[in-house]
């Protein structure tokens, strides 16, 4: 089997679930706490926040872009890829150096990139394919309002500057910028840590035919 469909991404999925180390619960906040990834990006936040703001000038629509294609994005969602289902980008090496030496660093980064929320946006409810990985969102320059927030599993999380939200994308979730300001984040996947190392290389096996396959 080497191309997903819905059949076989479901039986894959129910397998990944079996075999987590990880929580199969739709907040996985405190497994990415607990990652030398995630404590090494959150360390740099100040650096990391100075990159992010450097590349502003680059942004675009992600609505349109490869893998944003549905109906629940919204045109006021902007970003910057700084990897996503390719190879780096010159730019985004110049751009964010400190960043991509932590991302190259370690394996388990998947994809990464600066997400932004213009005011009045709203991403419509939705759940990704795929539960090989763990999605978080850092917190860089947020309204710090409850009115800027992403409901996870019908669970409403705040956005907040150096706050880290983790979930599985595979629950059902749904994200407002009902503020006047923008809502900036670090968007980023890591993979999914398995109660074995067999299953670990077998859970990066697939993640890497994902990543060809636009599975995120």
């Amino acid at each position: 089997m080497n191309t997903f469909t819905q059949a076989n991404l479901q039986t894959l999925n129910n397998w990944i679930a079996e075999n987590s180390a990880d929580s199969i619960e739709a907040d996985v906040t405190q497994d990415l706490l607990n990652r030398d990834s995630v404590k090494e990006l959150m360390d740099n936040f100040d650096t990391v926040k100075k990159e992010v703001k450097d590349c502003l000038s680059y942004i675009d629509p992600i609505k349109g872009s490869p893998y944003f294609m549905e109906d629940f994005v919204d045109d006021k969602w902007y970003k910057y890829f700084i990897q996503w289902h390719g190879p780096i980008s010159d730019l985004s090496y110049r751009l964010f150096p400190k960043t991509l030496q932590i991302y190259n660093k370690y394996d388990e980064l998947t994809s990464m990139l600066v997400s932004i929320l213009k005011p009045g946006s709203i991403i419509g409810l939705h759940s990704g394919p795929w539960k090989g990985n763990l999605r978080g969102l850092l917190g860089i320059d947020t309204p710090n309002n409850p009115d800027c927030f992403i409901e996870i599993d019908f669970k409403k999380h705040i956005f907040e500057d150096r706050k880290l939200i983790g979930f599985d994308d595979t629950y059902m979730h749904t994200a407002s910028n009902n503020t006047e300001k923008d809502r900036t984040v670090l968007f980023f996947n890591v993979e999914r840590k398995m109660n074995a190392p067999g299953n670990q290389i077998i859970l990066n096996k697939w993640n890497n035919l994902g990543e060809q396959n636009g599975l995120s």
